[in-house]
This record gives structure tokens, sequence and C-alpha cells, in this order.
């Protein structure tokens, strides 16, 4: 087994980290209503946001980093500020610099009726980020249950893939998120897939100790002696991690190799 094998499962929280939220505070190239207008929806301070677009403040205007009032005001779970950009005419569908769109942010951060308002507003579920992640991705890695939910109960779909092949399986399995792996089982998804690694769910359960996760993954039909594109089963990751009870674990539920 290549000895940066672990690295390589472990790069996965590192990357998505790397593209998981961050909303800049960059000046606009616009005027100084727009300026205030963003600092009132990333307050959520509904009277402002209300006479700042009545004196003529763009609602779609973007900072340096591409980023709207909108994505602010979402970014903060400020439900009503979001009604009322929506009402005045914010594109719900904008991306920022990253790809982001406002319901990535709210999905992210957990908010669950900032990201009904936004459905309801016609946003694009399976919008992808510029690595290819989307909204179901952003919840499910921060084990936001009820975000997932309504996601995929509004047609998010649960095996999509971003740039490097992760799926939400892959992130809930790498956190833990025991109560978001059982949703998604019982949803369907698939636990064999893999990433362009050849890394599947199980194998990022194992490297991470998530023993709860391997049982509930090995019980949904996970192969335990499936190969990443280096030929290392999950097995020899807990080999190689020397967690005695991971590979006993593993044996016991037909791991041999």
């Amino acid at each position: 087994m290549r000895e940066d094998a672990m690295a390589r499962y472990l790069i996965l929280s590192l990357v998505f980290l790397a593209t998981s939220v961050v909303v800049p505070s960059s000046a606009l190239a616009h005027s100084l209503l727009d300026v205030a207008l963003h600092d009132a929806a990333k307050k959520g301070s509904v009277a402002e946001v209300d006479e700042l677009i009545t004196a003529g403040a763009d609602v779609n205007a973007v900072d340096e980093a591409k980023t709207t009032a909108l994505h602010m005001a979402a970014l903060g779970g400020h439900d009503t500020v979001v009604r009322r950009l929506i009402s005045a005419g914010a594109k719900v569908n904008v991306k920022n610099e990253l790809g982001l769109t406002p319901l990535h942010v709210a999905a992210d951060r957990g908010h669950l009726p900032v990201t009904d308002m936004l459905i309801a507003a016609s946003a694009n579920i399976n919008a992808k980020t510029d690595d290819g992640k989307t909204s179901l991705h952003m919840a499910a890695f921060f084990g936001h249950k009820a975000v997932v939910t309504r996601l995929i109960d509004k047609g998010a779909d649960v095996d999509i893939e971003d740039k490097a092949g992760t799926t939400a399986l892959h992130l809930v399995a790498l956190h833990g998120r025991e109560d978001v792996v059982d949703l998604l089982v019982a949803k369907g998804v698939k636990v064999n897939v893999k990433t362009l690694d050849g890394v599947t769910p199980l194998h990022v359960a194992v490297v991470k100790s998530h023993r709860p996760i391997v049982t509930r993954l090995i019980a949904a039909g996970a192969k335990v002696n499936a190969k990443d594109n280096d030929g290392d089963t999950p097995l020899h990751v807990a080999t190689l991690m020397r967690n005695k009870s991971m590979v006993e674990l593993l044996k016991k539920h037909g791991a041999t190799e």
C-alpha cells in the first residue's frame, strides 16, 4: 500500500473546506446605495433593506467576488430579507466567483426557511459550483439533516458527483453523520459509488474510524473488499492505521484482502 494513501482519503475534507462558503465583504463597483444594501442584507435589517430598495439600490449588484445581497441574506439566514429581495427582483440562481448560488449558501449554513424560500422561487436545486458541488453536498457535509431532507424531497439528485467524483454519501461518511447516512440510504443512494480515485464511502468511514457508519454502510450493501485505484481495500486502510477493532469488524463482515 502506498504511504500517501491516507493523505489521498483525508484530502476530501481539505478540498471541500477550501470551497465551502466564504462570502467576502469587498467593495462594490457600484453606488453607495448598493454597498449599503449588501451591508443591510448581511445584518438582516429589514427596515434598511426596504428603505434602500425604495431609494433605488440595485438588488442584483455584485461585489468584486460576484456576491449579491441575496447571498449575504442567505448566509445569515435572514428569511424576511430574503423574501424582500426576491420580491424586488433578486436573481435566485446568480453565482459568485466560486459558483455558489444563494441556495448553496443557505444549505451550507443549514437555514431551512431560506432554503424553502429559494426553492419556491425556482432556485436550481442541482446547480453546481465551479468544482461541481451542489447544495446537497453542502448540507450533507455539515450534517444539516432537515435541509438534506428538503432538498431530496424537492428533487435533488442523491448520487450527483462533484468534479472529483465525490457524492453526498462520501461527505457524511467523512464526518460521521449517522442520521444523514440513514436518510440517504433510505432514499436509495448508491453505497458503492467511487470517486475518481476509486474511493468508496466505506473507505472514507474506515479511514476516519467511524465505526457506526461502517456498520451502516455494510448493512446497506457496501462491498467490504472494494478496491480503490491503487488496489487498496478498506481492510488495507484499517491495517495501515493499526486499527485493530476496525480490522476485526471488517473481517467479521467478510473482508478477506
